[in-house]
């Protein structure tokens, strides 16, 4: 179930009040909400015995802590920070121990913090990224993860104690935290992760000790690095045995990246599977990389004016982008996606999906061989991606339950799929955005 007000939420509770047991994924989209509004929620929560997966914004911190504590099912848990520019709202949320009295007030509402920290230890997923769940929580919240977590995003505004388990043994995936000192790497490292998908939003110091200490890495996302690291890191990636998948984030030094990234792609190129430069390839660097790299199935291209046609025929993909794509893919056969940079200034064009609010952004094009004529290409665009962070939280969505109750004032996913258009017929003049309903995004 899906919220884009308070106050659709809100209605919720009220109306459906005998019905929170049947409640299974709930996600709240706004960013601040009354007291009252709150104290609602609270209650509300602790009837939603059945709920396996909540995704909410900080100002809902306490709720997040009401579902840890009344829901035992639950399993999957993501907090979204405050949008930029936008106070930090909503109450604290105040632990208290066996012994203790609870503590709350105006400012803060108490939570036995055993409960809580029983509740995480529950967790398969929990990502906090830039959350700001506050100080005291926001320590158990990192500390707590127990041996069932398989994806883990630690709260990055604060990492100052270790992980309490002893061991994490279904930890696959790991967003590395940004205040990392040696006491907790030493302590991530004794938990025997088998970590496969590691993500980092800066450059640790310890990152070529990182990458020998879990050699099970599969795939790897970078992004933020200065200009000094990047050799560092790409000849640390040389040398990671199991790598096949890169995601690699770099608006800033894009010439100096490219050079590394071509030696990358010749020393590693056979085990390549996916390469994910978010800096922009052009189609003819494409071409010269994917030479060195014959089993690869995902690429990121910059765009290119000459990809999409323009006035009313928004097919919107252009007979030339087709053409680069089969060139493409008849150098390299497994190729069957390319993600396309696209920037705001491009929005003259008839880009779907594209946000104005958004500086970059992304679409998936799924290519797929013509059964008829295998060289020519059918192609699907799509606003999904495939980073680290992408579609995973949705895999912990429990199975639909016929009868399922909908989503009361919240907005459907607005997400277009345009139908396939094939090459050899040329691009149609059909591809158009559905009138957006009240409450879409």
């Amino acid at each position: 179930m899906r919220f884009s007000t308070p106050e659709g939420f809100t209605r919720l509770i009220t109306e459906h009040a005998a019905s929170a047991g049947r409640i299974r994924s709930l996600r709240l989209d706004f960013d601040s909400w009354s007291d009252d509004q709150e104290e609602a929620a609270i209650a509300f929560a602790a009837k939603m015995v059945g709920l396996r997966m909540v995704d909410a914004p900080s100002c809902a911190r306490v709720l997040v802590a009401a579902f840890l504590a009344h829901c035992p099912g639950l399993v999957a848990v993501k907090m979204r920070g405050t949008p930029r520019g936008e106070k930090r709202s909503g109450r604290e949320v105040t632990l208290y121990g066996d012994n203790e009295l609870p503590v709350g007030g105006d400012s803060g509402v108490p939570f036995p913090r055993k409960a809580i920290a029983l509740g995480v230890a529950r967790l398969r997923y929990l990502n906090l990224g830039d959350a700001r769940p506050g100080v005291k929580f926001g320590i158990v919240l990192n500390q707590s993860v127990g041996r069932d977590i398989q994806h883990w995003s630690p709260c990055f505004y604060g990492f100052a104690q270790p992980v309490t388990a002893d061991e994490l043994p279904c930890l696959e995936t790991l967003i590395w935290p940004r205040s990392v000192g040696d006491e907790i790497l030493v302590r991530l490292i004794a938990t025997r992760a088998p970590l496969r998908r590691l993500a980092f939003t800066h450059l640790p110091v310890h990152f070529e000790r990182i990458l020998n200490q879990f050699p099970s890495i599969e795939e790897l996302s970078l992004s933020n690095l200065l200009d000094n690291g990047v050799p560092l890191v790409f000849t640390a990636l040389k040398s990671c045995p199991s790598l096949t998948n890169l995601h690699y984030l770099d608006y800033r030094y894009p010439s100096v990246s490219y050079k590394l990234i071509s030696e990358f792609v010749k020393s590693k190129g056979p085990d390549l599977r996916v390469l994910d430069y978010w800096g922009g390839l052009s189609t003819k660097q494409v071409a010269e990389l994917i030479r060195h790299a014959p089993l690869l199935e995902v690429i990121s291209v910059k765009n290119d004016y000459s990809f999409w046609n323009a006035g009313d025929c928004v097919s919107p993909l252009s007979a030339a982008f087709i053409a680069e794509a089969e060139r493409l893919t008849s150098i390299c056969p497994r190729l069957h996606r390319v993600m396309l940079e696209i920037i705001r200034m491009e929005s003259a064009f008839p880009i779907p999906h594209l946000d104005k609010s958004e500086r970059m952004y992304r679409l998936c094009v799924t290519l797929s061989r013509r059964a008829d004529a295998p060289h020519r290409l059918d192609v699907a665009v799509s606003g999904d991606e495939r980073d680290i962070m992408s579609g995973v939280f949705n895999g912990f969505a429990p199975p639909k339950v016929r009868g399922q109750m909908p989503s009361e004032g919240a907005p459907q996913l607005g997400i277009v799929r345009p139908p396939k258009y094939s090459s050899a017929v040329g691009p149609p003049c059909a591809f158009r955005r559905r009138p957006r309903g009240k409450g879409d995004e």
